[in-house]
């Protein structure tokens, strides 16, 4: 036994993702005191990550526990992983604030842990991670893939967006952000993907996203967003998707999303919109394959150019 027990010490690497194994991790395994990778994922595990196993795993640098059912919070432990570079999370039952000692894993270059139940305020703690490449926050100016779809509040910090300079895509939906967005937005010059879906978010659509000239994905449908659609989005060739649908917006469908030619998927449902629809909208649309201005306040003839669209 002595042996045996000598020999899990040893161990470096533990991988038994993509399996049938289920009910809790056992607290035994903080034996495994080398142990730099640790990876569970895609198994049916539930219970508690135990906060016993962390304390004594302070050489880990992997560990993923993606994919399985566990639940409770993130252990404040965690923070005492200090060598961490990547920590995967994602698709369980947690339900926790997010722990600020997180940002003492300084190394840390990927953190998912999307699509749980986790609430309250990104801490400003995670601003720490300086290597981040994968997911979160202010100072993290490798980051290129923010993303969260939890139950999060309060307002989208304009100090992280002022650093994040690298960012290609923000992923927001389906939290419970409110406030305006930042017009910092506009400092995001390499964003492709941009969607704050389903959250509460107010005020107007700010002009300085016509700054995000790569953009090629935009969603912030079922807002309460109002006022009308910026002149400066026209700017952004290279949009294939807009989706405003299900806010408060109003005005008339400006002429400057013509200049959008690369448009595939146009939603501006259940709005406030008057007036005519562009009439060229056929010509210069020509890559229109979903087009929805239902429930709106319309009016006019059905442009002819529509039938250019194949």
């Amino acid at each position: 036994m002595y042996y045996q027990h000598c020999e899990i010490m040893r161990l470096i690497v533990l991988n038994l993702k993509n399996n049938l194994l289920s009910r809790q991790i056992p607290n035994s395994l903080n034996n495994c005191t080398k142990l730099h990778h640790f990876s569970l994922s895609n198994n049916t595990l539930e219970g508690p990550i135990p906060s016993e196993i962390l304390t004594t795993l302070t050489r880990l640098e992997h560990l993923l526990l993606n994919s399985n059912k566990l639940n409770g919070s993130i252990p404040e432990e965690i923070g005492q992983l200090w060598k961490l570079r990547e920590l995967k999370l994602k698709n369980n039952m947690l339900t926790c604030a997010i722990p600020k000692v997180l940002g003492n894993c300084s190394f840390i270059d990927e953190l998912n842990i999307s699509s749980n139940s986790l609430y309250g305020y990104i801490p400003q703690e995670l601003g720490s991670f300086s290597q981040l490449q994968d997911l979160l926050l202010d100072n993290c100016t490798k980051l290129h893939h923010l993303s969260s779809n939890n139950t999060l509040e309060g307002p989208i910090p304009s100090e992280i967006l002022t650093t994040l300079t690298r960012l290609e895509h923000l992923l927001l939906n389906s939290n419970k952000l409110n406030g305006s967005i930042p017009e910092e937005i506009g400092q995001l010059w390499k964003l492709r993907e941009l969607k704050l879906k389903n959250n509460i978010l107010t005020g107007a659509i700010p002009k300085a996203l016509g700054n995000c000239s790569f953009m090629e994905e935009l969603n912030i449908s079922s807002n309460s967003l109002y006022g009308y659609i910026q002149q400066e989005l026209g700017s952004l060739s290279q949009l294939r998707e807009l989706s405003l649908d299900n806010n408060n917006l109003g005005g008339s469908i400006l002429y400057s999303l013509m200049n959008c030619t690369e448009l595939k998927k146009l939603n501006l449902y259940h709005n406030k919109f008057v007036g005519t629809i562009p009439e060229d909208v056929g010509h210069k649309l020509t890559k229109l394959q979903l087009v929805d201005l239902s429930i709106n306040q319309l009016n006019g003839s059905i442009p002819k150019s529509i039938g250019n669209i194949s």
